[in-house]
C-alpha cells in the first residue's frame, strides 16, 4: 500500500477537459463508420456491411430477390412499381374459436403451434406460390415482350402479413392471384373435423421507382385498412352461442401516387374530392352478402376494362370521363354520352354488365385512373380509331 501511495503521488492531478469524440457516421444506420472501400469510395458501418453481404448472398441464391430498379419496365419508357400489402382477416376471432375458453398450458401451446403452422402454409407458402403461378401464365400470354416485368420481391412474409413489390403492370393480376390462393386453402382441425378457411385483404400503391419507399409502404398499408372495412362489418353476425361468425371474403383497394403529397390516404381522397367517385374497395372472393349494398365484384372491373378495349375505346376517352366525374355526375354522363355516340355497341354492352348506372360510373372512374399502366392484365388494343382519338 505504501508503494502504491508513492506512485499515486508521482502522478499529475486529474482535471476535466472540454473535449468531444468525433466519428464519421453512416447515414443509413446512424452508426460510426467501420468499413471503407477506398477503391470504390464506399463507407459503411458494421451493421450496414453485414446486411450488404447477406443481401448479396440472397440475391445470388434467389432469382426473385431483385433490386427495385431491376423490376421496372424501362427507365425511359416507364418506371412505375407497385407495393402490395396483404393482411389476414379475423385472426383474433379464429384464435378465440380455437382455444374456446381453454386455459390449460399444454393444450393452448399445442393448439397455437398448429395454428401458426397452418397460417404460414396458407398465407406465405400457398399465397406466394399463387403469385409465381400467375407470373408464369402472364409470361406466356405476353410472349416475353416485357422480360423485366416478370419479377417480384417479397419484403415481408410473416404469419398472415405478406408484402411484396412488383412491376405496376402486373400489380392487380398478382394481388388477385395471391388472395384467391389464400382463400382456396383449407385444412381439417383435429378438434372438430371442420374445414377452416382463410381470407385476406390487400392494398396496392403504385408509385415511381425513385419515390421514397417508406411513404409508398404506408399508403399501401392504409389502402389495406380501407379494404378491410367491409370485412369488419360482417363480424356483427353471431352463432347460437353468441360467438362472432366472420365472413371470409377477400377485398382489395388501390391508389396511384401521382404526387408527393404527404398525408393519410383518406385525407388525400377527401382533399381531391374523389371518394364519392370511386368504387373501391373491390371484392375478389366471397358473395358480398353483408356489405350493405356497397359491393363491387372485381370480375366486373376486369370485364369492363376488357370490353372498353375490345370496343375500340381510347385512353383519351376514358381519361376525359374520369376527369369529368370528378367535376360532377352530370359532366361525367355528358362525356360518356359522347363516347356512346361514337361507339354504339359499347353502351349496350356496358349496361349489360351493370344494371345500376351509378355502379357503372364508379367502375369507369377506377378504370380511368389505372388505364395507363395495363392494369386490366392485358395491353390496350391498338387500332386506327384508338390512335386517332389519342392524337385528337
Amino acid at each position: 500500500m505504501e508503494a502504491v501511495e508513492i506512485e499515486k503521488n508521482k502522478m499529475l492531478p486529474g482535471c476535466l477537459m472540454p473535449m468531444m469524440p468525433f466519428s464519421e457516421m453512416d447515414r443509413s444506420t446512424q452508426q460510426p463508420i467501420s468499413y471503407k472501400d477506398r477503391v470504390h469510395k464506399i463507407s459503411r458501418s458494421q451493421e450496414a456491411q453485414v446486411k450488404y453481404e447477406v443481401g448479396n448472398k440472397e440475391k445470388k441464391e434467389d432469382d426473385f430477390a431483385k433490386l427495385l430498379d431491376d423490376i421496372v419496365t424501362e427507365k425511359g419508357e416507364e418506371s412505375l412499381l407497385a407495393i402490395v400489402h396483404a393482411d389476414g382477416n379475423n385472426m383474433g376471432v379464429k384464435i378465440q374459436h380455437l382455444l374456446d375458453g381453454h386455459s390449460d398450458y399444454d393444450f393452448c401451446v399445442s393448439a397455437m403451434r398448429r395454428f401458426t403452422e397452418n397460417i404460414n402454409n396458407a398465407f406465405v407458402k400457398t399465397g406466394i406460390a399463387g403469385i409465381k403461378n400467375e407470373l408464369e401464365i402472364l409470361k406466356k400470354e405476353d410472349k416475353g415482350r416485357h422480360p423485366k416485368c416478370y419479377q417480384y420481391r417479397v419484403i415481408v412474409s410473416d404469419g398472415d402479413d405478406v408484402t411484396f413489390v412488383c412491376n405496376a403492370r402486373f400489380a392487380l393480376a398478382l394481388t388477385k392471384a395471391y388472395l384467391k390462393a389464400v382463400a382456396s386453402y383449407g385444412i381439417s382441425h383435429n378438434t372438430d373435423g371442420n374445414e377452416e378457411t382463410y381470407s385476406s385483404c390487400a392494398g396496392i400503391c403504385v408509385f415511381h421507382s425513385h419515390y421514397p419507399f417508406s411513404r409508398a409502404y404506408e399508403l399501401a398499408e392504409q389502402a389495406c385498412d380501407l379494404a378491410k372495412k367491409p370485412v369488419h362489418e360482417t363480424l356483427l353476425q353471431t352463432d347460437s352461442r353468441g360467438n362472432p361468425v366472420p365472413e371470409e371474403e377477400c377485398w382489395l383497394d388501390f391508389h396511384f401516387l401521382h404526387s408527393g403529397v404527404a398525408c393519410e390516404l383518406e385525407d388525400i381522397r377527401d382533399r381531391q374530392d374523389t371518394a364519392s367517385c370511386m368504387a373501391r374497395p373491390w371484392r375478389v372472393t366471397g358473395n358480398g352478402r353483408h356489405t350493405g349494398g356497397r359491393d363491387f365484384d372485381i370480375l366486373k372491373f376486369d370485364e369492363t376494362v376488357n370490353l372498353w378495349k375490345s370496343c375500340g375505346g381510347s385512353r383519351a376517352n376514358i381519361k376525359d370521363i374520369g376527369n369529368s366525374f370528378e367535376q360532377s355526375t352530370a359532366d361525367g354522363e355528358y362525356e360518356l354520352s359522347r363516347v356512346y355516340y361514337r361507339y354504339a355497341e359499347m353502351e349496350e354492352k356496358l349496361k349489360g354488365i351493370f344494371e345500376d348506372e351509378n355502379r357503372l360510373y364508379k367502375t369507369l372512374y377506377d378504370a380511368s385512373e389505372m388505364y395507363d399502366i395495363w392494369f386490366g392484365g392485358k395491353e390496350p388494343v391498338k387500332n386506327e380509331k384508338t390512335e386517332n382519338n389519342i392524337t385528337q
